[in-house]
């Protein structure tokens, strides 16, 4: 469309300072209006379409990172901080969106544009169009030059986006403590601190981003200052009219503006490089599922599970690495086996290592004689049920916090659960029973009730297998009995695994294994471990110490 507007240039000052043709002029003038609306529709259609692409882009590349995601393997999640992930989703996937969004807008409509005018140029005069060129190289070379720097900047800021994200929910999730410490001010400062990081670095970037475009437009008007002296030595011996000379001119300018946006796509597409950098580095590791070799379906334990000379180290390169070592252990189906041990003894690692989070890095876990690997991942998970020591309730309704457990359960089957595990009542004393919507981590309920919500979750799931990792931990004497009897009646028919710090929990257990320092030193019932001392009796002791102390 430019380069009709120029072309039209030339016969309206024609037509007014030689041909004094009126008419001519009139015609001239209906057609550019005709042009200008042409423009203007051609123009908004194409912003609709980009615009359209551009959040049809965002939206896949969201849904896929987040597919991505939540099917990485679990130790990933453990060194990147959850700020991270969000600033991923959001602001990386965005830059991404929008700078492709850009790069796409410019090459369809600024590479026509440039076409079109470099025509009208030569139809003009090819030897001033061939001159007219002599900026172009160095408007693409500061381009390409400041294009690594660009990618540089763009990472850094991302990093401290994240960092940003990060402090912020560490905050939010953490407010009580910030509050019962009267750290306000404190967290503020930290923020302010990483927000001062980012300032520098975004003006870093518009620093360098106003020097290019200061490069790219005096490049731009040194190559049409020069045309223009080397076109006005040559205007009277080559019979250049005043319509030819203002058209050429017009074309020029109109020239060097697409040409100049065309030449700063390498820095977008540098910037763009740096966010889908931070996106894709998460489509670089294998799913779960695909480095899944079983090939097995599991339809429940029929004899036991057995840890045959289990070792695994979170660090294999480090000897001085916490790793728990030559586990035999069996877990009996139909049974309740306990583990029992201190704080950071490798309790948790071992039930990691069962639903495969981790693989051992000797030895074998077999269930019903098989190597638990042959048997698909997906197939093994769904028949166990793990209530966690931390209470993890959704921003949802308490209804469908259970209905998590089995997603097609209806109605009457996550209300039976309820009543099977005794935890009906609880629920429809609370503002809006069933209906009742949680906050974030379904912390508007006590942590007893969050806890027997789980334990009804965990029913509704019908597993086979059922994992309690200290179940009753930090839970009142009253709302613990309470959890006891759901306990009771969830392991029923079950094979189950307790972890307890509190002996108390284990004493009914068909099989205890004592660990300490990643290694089984004691097995055998309660009554056995008590006849034989030891580290059982040690922690008996420390327990009831404790307990004296508290009272």
């Amino acid at each position: 469309m430019n380069s009709y507007f120029v072309y039209f240039t030339k016969h309206v000052f024609d037509g007014i300072f030689l041909a004094k043709d009126v008419s001519r002029v009139y015609l001239v003038v209906l057609a550019m209006i005709g042009l200008g609306m042409a423009r203007f529709f051609a123009d908004s259609l194409q912003s609709y379409m980009v615009q359209y692409s551009g959040e049809k882009i965002f939206m896949r590349i969201q849904e896929d990172l987040y597919r991505r995601i939540v099917r990485l393997p679990v130790h990933l999640f453990e060194r990147a901080p959850v700020g991270d992930y969000m600033s991923r989703m959001g602001n990386d996937s965005k830059m991404v969106q929008a700078i492709i969004v850009d790069i796409v807008s410019v090459l369809t409509k600024e590479t026509f544009t440039v076409f079109g005018l470099v025509g009208v140029l030569f139809y003009l005069n090819a030897k001033l169009a061939l001159v007219s060129f002599v900026a172009i190289p160095f408007i693409f070379l500061v381009s390409q030059y400041s294009g690594k720097t660009f990618r540089t900047l763009t990472r850094r800021t991302q990093v401290e986006r994240s960092k940003i994200f990060s402090r912020l929910f560490q905050t939010m999730t953490g407010i009580r403590v910030v509050k019962s410490l009267v750290r306000e001010d404190y967290e503020t400062s930290r923020l302010e601190e990483s927000n001062l990081r980012l300032f520098k670095v975004m003006f870093r970037t518009v620093h360098l981003r106003y020097f290019i475009k200061f490069l790219n437009e005096l490049m731009g008007f040194l190559g049409i200052g020069f045309v223009v002296w080397f076109a006005s030595r040559s205007i009277i011996r080559e019979g250049f009219t005043p319509g030819d000379f203002v058209a050429f001119i017009t074309a020029l300018f109109s020239f060097y503006d697409p040409v100049k946006k065309i030449g700063n796509l390498n820095s977008q597409m540098h910037s763009a490089m740096a966010g889908a950098e931070r996106v894709f580095l998460y489509f670089d590791p294998p799913f779960e599922e695909e480095r899944d070799e079983g090939e097995l379906e599991f339809g429940g334990l029929r004899e036991a599970i057995r840890f045959e000379g289990v070792t695994f180290s979170y660090d294999p390169a480090d000897a001085g690495a916490f790793r728990v070592e030559g586990i035999d252990m069996e877990i009996p189906v139909g049974k309740t086996v306990a583990l029992v041990g201190g704080s950071g003894e490798g309790k948790s690692t071992l039930i990691h290592l069962l639903l495969r989070f981790m693989e051992p890095q000797s030895g074998a876990i077999r269930i019903d004689g098989t190597d638990y690997r042959r048997i698909r991942l997906s197939s093994l998970r769904k028949r166990i049920a793990v209530v966690t020591q931390e209470s993890i309730l959704f921003s949802d309704t308490v209804r469908e916090n259970i209905r998590y457990g089995r997603l097609d359960a209806t109605d009457e089957d996550v209300e039976r659960a309820a009543m099977d595990v005794g935890v009906y009542d609880m629920i429809q004393s609370l503002s809006g029973g069933f209906d009742m919507n949680l906050s974030e981590r379904g912390v508007s309920i006590s942590g007893g009730q969050r806890k027997m919500v789980i334990l009804a979750r965990a029913l509704l799931s019908n597993p086979p297998i059922l994992v309690l990792d200290e179940a009753t931990s930090e839970i009142d004497s009253k709302m613990e009995a309470r959890i006891f009897e759901a306990m009771d009646r969830l392991t029923q028919g079950r094979t189950t695994v307790v972890i307890a710090h509190r002996l108390s929990t284990v004493k009914s257990a068909h099989r205890t294994y004592v660990i300490q320092h990643g290694r089984i030193v004691q097995s055998g019932t309660h009554d056995e471990l008590v006849a034989q001392g030891g580290r059982y009796v040690e922690l008996f002791k420390e327990q009831l110490e404790t307990g004296n102390r508290a009272q």
